[in-house]
């Protein structure tokens, strides 16, 4: 028997807790040069913005054996 319960990783909301939703945004710049803008992908969800623990359902299946431990 398989259950579902909100994944604990993001509450819920199906999106990566680390970037919030596709990347970084790096701005900088040094000394003479212009501004410069790099987008870096997320490390933690590869930049598609979803949470890796639930891939973005916002919610995590477990059989009826990870629901009670003590049942060994």
């Amino acid at each position: 028997m398989t259950t579902c319960r909100a994944c604990h990783a993001c509450n819920g909301s199906g999106k990566c807790t680390r970037c919030e939703g596709g990347g970084y945004l790096l701005r900088g710049s040094r000394g003479n040069e212009r501004l410069k803008e790099t987008w870096l992908a997320c490390p933690t969800c590869g930049s598609s913005g979803d949470c890796p623990s639930c891939e973005g359902k916002g919610q995590v299946e477990r059989t009826q054996s990870e629901a009670s431990p003590l049942s060994n």
